[in-house]
């Protein structure tokens, strides 16, 4: 199993509504978006949020943060 960090923009996403999913469910609806190209969810390991969040490469006034194992 691997922890993955999901970041889910707060203009699209409903943060009860995430809640709500299991883990999984949040790992699929954040690759579909991810996979299409859109800016609204991001799908990371986290040496990769690591790395971005040290190198102030994500705003996290925008986004919904979920950690999830798959």
């Amino acid at each position: 199993m691997e922890t993955k960090v999901l970041l889910f923009s707060v203009d699209t996403y409903n943060r009860w509504e995430l809640d709500e999913m299991s883990d999984s469910e949040k790992y699929e609806l954040a690759c579909t978006a991810s996979s299409v190209g859109y800016d609204e969810a991001s799908v990371l390991s986290l040496d990769e949020f690591s790395r971005l969040l040290n190198d102030e490469g994500i705003n996290m006034n925008n986004v919904w943060v979920y950690f999830v194992t798959i």
